[in-house]
């Protein structure tokens, strides 16, 4: 018993799959996870240390160089950057794109073993060494807290509190607050005091410091039991700071006699935040990676409306990013697009094969469709755009097998044939060819999938999709078309109509006969149009990701090195009222000192820099952003034109950082100056590019006090007392800890008026131990000297770098502009030891495309293989891979005239019309080798097979590109969609002529033949 008689006479198997693969697919639908983007490992650590007192220069030596050199030492390790900043040195680890992401904790942990030796090796009062492995974690569900008349902690210790609640809700992985600023007890002295008393300041610190430590009191037994003995802990309230005795003799002072207790914040905040304005701190809420982040997002709004009526009036949240909700409208409009791509092919094919065979096609279609998503949730696959997408692209692929199966068997019926014999007749014919073209259309789609980097892992589901719905809808082609098709194929009796009559047909006959007679000039013409296609293809604008489709942007304000935060924050105050007056803004969040949470996966968060200032804008209408973009960085930079002012649109997908990039390493900071000097006014000279600029900055002053040694040392006074002293006098010095629940307050000794500006620091008194008294400052201190010094020296695998970087206008192509600029800036001449490298849209778009390189070989090797295999011999196979270089010319001609970028997604596009073409060349020469086999005449089995497969290949490409219609109007698809649209169109007219002539080339087939 054949195949088709045992799936018609026996349709339990059939109805089974029918059940499994409709309730499965609404079952699932409700179960798998769903995503706005889908998710990717980022694969970088940030490794700090702390070095209180060092120079940028002293940091980068005795620090960040024993730290590098520990971590070079992985073999797991892609590259190193580094900043090296006074007190502070930060090393960012990026692990190459070949490790799995699974692989991590095992990495990170890694990297802590090899930085013990290195922690050891460092210089007194310099670390720990502190890894930041959680650098990825993305709190999609984040808010503005503002409270009217609430004090910053008072709105922390409000968060905190929510913060245990929210940590509860099943699915939350972690909360986030940032914005609070440090409270203190602050000990406010006037040096004067302690000169009248001859009082060394060292009296008070040492107090302060030992009379609120935690120390073990031991152990005491009684009887049978062993009793654990504490000491009572010193402080439980500010005013016992102030109780604490100072002093010696019988009568000591308290601290409360000669100074000012009181609670307050730091002299210096590492970051404020505002919302419209208004003071506020952030609250950021990440979910499981494993679980729906739709569900999460509503447990967690219903646990705050529970709270609601705990939150105390005046407390409000401001929703910044609702990654459930704008998750939900994506899934919801992808899936319409889902549904409008289906309904365009059933309408296709009901107007072109009539609506039985329509119906037929459309149930089978609508069923792989359901089974796909079934088989998504059974493998752990999301719901997101790149998973949604590779359904509508492979919509007309999946209706493929079928369209042939179901032409040919409604071709036989209508000729007389029953339904049983029809689609035996038919599936002997083409289900191998089917499922051989089937897989190698997969295998067009394999080097995403087997691309190792974060843009591979980023549209690893396009792969995954596409081979669980192409396998599927050969399986439902060819269990469940014959078994439909015998319920509504209408049967005739036996008659002599001509299925071929119709004007289309004869047209295209007379067409191939026509190039079939002139097969040199034909020949020539195929090839003339693809060299010049190929050719044209240079003047294709380029690009990268496209920009995001969230309605918001960045400006970021870069204000002049060792700028004081308060400062910033006083400039990004007037930057705040000049954005909020203007229409198309309807809400404007600030954060002063570095940026905010990672609150989706594209964006990089700013790293800590009291010199900076990140506005996140939204905006009323996203077709206002690119409009108004020139008008507000033209405003930012006449208000302030010391600060260096770039106005950023998140992309779609990995990446990131400015357009253009131009990195110079070397070893002399001086010479690197000069050349990034060079660059810049390269840059500057091209008038498509903006937001020019470097990472190093300008050199900031600052004040060395040059200690006398001989006279220190014969006054008994210490470099380290003179460092007190002065820290002292401004924001001063950190001499115990407050205890209050589970936080730990700083208590701070400085100045009751601090110092401002050289001259008043030599008024100051130093104890000296000799004299048992005060002496001025300037008996050890020969002076002050004002130097100027780096502030931030930045390395890229241990070497010194300077990143040159800009922007486009809006309207400019980065590509096109990077390849204007690119052969100006390679001329410049680098002295020896030096070298420079590009980073931007440029390194990003070739290392993603470089990784898809690496794997494609294989996968075109597999094409050819498996195209070889099928018919056994080479000429047939040779046949059909000619082909593939012909789908250039639509793909040209698509994107100049309608004015689309070939970037990563037109490429993934690109590289499917392979398989797309492969595949109706394949169901082609079967047909025609088919006939040969069966003794027609090879010239009429060349125009006949050619002329019978018409309707399938025109149908399986038709509802190909008509079923991309509803991507055109998708951000992210729209130019991967006009490159399959225009290239598959194109290519399709060109494959029906060119594959019967280069049969008839290689098989030497002759007019006379028929």
């Amino acid at each position: 018993m054949n195949l088709a008689r045992r799936l018609i006479e026996q349709p339990l198997y059939g109805w089974l799959l029918v059940l499994l693969c409709g309730i499965g697919g609404a079952m699932a639908y409700f179960e798998i996870g769903r995503l706005e983007d889908p998710s990717f490992t980022i694969k970088v650590a940030i490794v700090t240390t702390v070095y209180p007192g060092a120079s940028a220069l002293e940091v980068e030596r005795e620090v960040t160089e024993k730290v590098e050199s520990a971590i070079q030492r992985m073999e797991q390790i892609d590259h190193l950057e580094s900043r090296s900043l006074p007190g502070y040195s930060e090393v960012h680890v990026e692990i190459l794109s070949s490790v799995d992401g699974s692989e991590l904790p095992a990495v990170w942990t890694e990297l802590r073993d090899k930085l013990k030796p290195a922690e050891d090796a460092l210089p007194p009062n310099a670390g720990p060494i502190r890894v930041n492995d959680d650098f990825g974690d993305v709190y999609g569900l984040y808010w503005a807290v503002t409270g009217q008349g609430y004090t910053p902690a008072e709105l922390y210790d409000y968060l905190k509190d929510l913060r245990r609640d929210v940590l509860a809700v099943s699915g939350v992985a972690n909360v986030e607050i940032q914005g609070n600023q440090q409270e203190e007890v602050v000990v406010v002295i006037d040096q004067a005091v302690l000169v009248a008393n001859n009082l060394r300041a060292s009296e008070i610190y040492d107090a302060l410091s030992v009379h609120n430590a935690v120390q073990p009191a031991g152990a005491e037994r009684s009887q049978d039991l062993r009793i654990r003995v504490t000491a009572d802990k010193g402080y439980s309230s500010v005013e016992a700071v102030a109780a604490v005795p100072i002093g010696r003799g019988d009568s000591p002072l308290t601290l409360g006699d000669i100074a000012t207790v009181r609670r307050g914040y730091a002299e210096q905040p590492s970051k404020l935040i505002r919302y419209n304005g208004e003071p506020a701190l952030s609250f950021g809420v990440a979910g499981l990676s494993s679980e729906n982040i739709v569900e999460i997002g509503e447990r967690v709004e219903q646990r705050l409306r529970q709270l609601e009526p705990e939150r105390p009036r005046g407390i409000e949240l401001h929703p910044l990013y609702q990654q459930h909700h704008i998750v939900d409208e994506a899934v919801s409009g992808f899936v319409v697009n889902v549904v409008s791509s289906i309904a365009i092919v059933l309408v296709v094919l009901c107007l072109s094969l009539g609506w039985r065979t329509g119906a037929v096609l459309g149930i089978v279609l609508a069923l792989t469709v359901s089974g796909t998503v079934a088989l998504m949730w059974m493998f752990g696959l999301t719901l997101q755009r790149i998973s949604l997408g590779a359904l509508i692209i492979v919509m007309g692929m999946l209706a493929d097998n079928a369209i042939v199966i179901g032409e040919g068997m409604q071709l036989r019926v209508e000729q007389g044939m029953t339904p049983t014999r029809a689609a035996g007749q038919i599936l002997d014919q083409t289900k191998w060819a089917l499922l051989g073209a089937t897989v190698v259309g997969i295998l067009a789609f394999s080097g995403i999938g087997l691309s190792p980097d974060s843009v591979g892992e980023f549209c690893f589901s396009l792969f995954a999709v596409a081979a669980i719905s192409l396998l599927l809808s050969w399986l439902l082609a060819v269990a469940l078309t014959p078994l439909f098709g015998s319920y509504l194929f209408k049967r005739y009796e036996e008659n002599d109509r001509d299925p071929y009559g119709k004007r289309l047909y004869q047209r295209y006959r007379k067409g191939l006969d026509l190039a079939l007679r002139h097969r040199p000039l034909g020949v020539v013409i195929m090839v003339g149009l693809t060299v010049a296609c190929a050719v044209g293809f240079r003047y294709v604008s380029q690009s990268f990701f496209p920009p995001s489709s969230t309605p918001l942007f960045y400006l970021d304000l870069h204000f002049p090195q060792g700028t004081d935060i308060h400062a910033t924050s006083e400039h990004a105050a007037e930057a705040e009222r000049w954005l909020l007056d203007q229409d198309y803004v309807s809400e404007v969040a600030t954060y002063v000192g570095g940026g905010a949470s990672r609150f989706m996966l594209v964006y990089d968060p700013q790293q800590p820099d009291p010199a900076y200032v990140q506005f996140i804008i939204r905006v009323k209408d996203i077709e206002q952003i690119d409009p108004q973009r020139p008008r507000l960085e033209a405003a930012m930079v006449e208000r302030f034109p010391q600060a260096d002012v770039q106005v950023i649109r998140p992309n779609f997908g990995p990446g990131g950082g400015s357009d253009i990039e131009y990195r110079i390493s070397g070893r002399d900071p001086g010479t690197l100056r000069s050349l990034s000097q060079q660059v810049r006014e390269l840059y500057s000279s091209n008038t498509s590019l903006t937001a020019i600029d470097d990472d190093w900055g300008q050199p900031v002053t600052s004040v060395r006090a040059v200690v006398n040694d001989s006279r220190a040392r014969a006054a008994g006074v210490t470099r380290p007392q003179v460092a007190q002293l002065l820290a002292y006098a401004g924001d001063g010095v950190e001499a115990g800890v407050y205890r209050e629940d589970d936080e730990l307050l700083p208590i701070m000794v400085r100045s009751a008026s601090p110092q401002r500006g050289v001259e008043p620091l030599r008024q100051l008194q130093v104890y000296s131990r000799t004299h048992q008294q005060y002496i001025p400052l300037g008996e050890v201190v020969d002076r002050f000297e004002v130097v100027t010094e780096p502030e931030k020296i930045y390395r890229r695998n241990r070497l010194r770098t300077v990143t040159v970087s800009a922007d486009a206008v809006v309207g400019a192509n980065a590509m096109d502009v990077f390849q204007n600029l690119r052969p100006r800036v390679e001329a410049l001449q680098l002295p020896y030891g030096y070298r420079g490298e590009w980073g931007g849209q440029y390194e990003d778009s070739t290392d993603a495309q470089s990784s898809l390189g690496k794997q494609m070989p294989l996968s075109f090797l597999a094409m050819i293989l498996i195209v070889l295999l099928m018919f056994g011999r080479t000429k047939p196979g040779l046949v059909v891979l000619l082909v593939v270089p012909m789908s250039i010319c639509g793909v040209t001609l698509s994107l100049l005239i309608f004015g689309g970028s070939f970037g990563f997604m037109a490429l993934l596009g690109f590289l499917s019309l392979f398989g797309m073409l492969i595949k109706n060349a394949i169901v082609l020469v079967e047909e025609i080798e088919l006939q040969i086999e069966n003794g027609t005449p090879r010239y009429t089995a060349l125009v006949n097979g050619a002329q019978s497969r018409l309707r399938p290949v025109a149908l399986a490409s038709g509802t190909t590109i008509l079923g991309m219609i509803p991507l055109l109007w998708d951000p992210f698809f729209k130019d991967m969609a006009i490159t399959i649209m225009g290239g598959l169109a194109f290519a399709t007219l060109l494959t029906m002529i060119a594959v019967p002539l280069l049969y008839a080339l290689f098989y030497r087939v002759s007019a006379e033949e028929c």
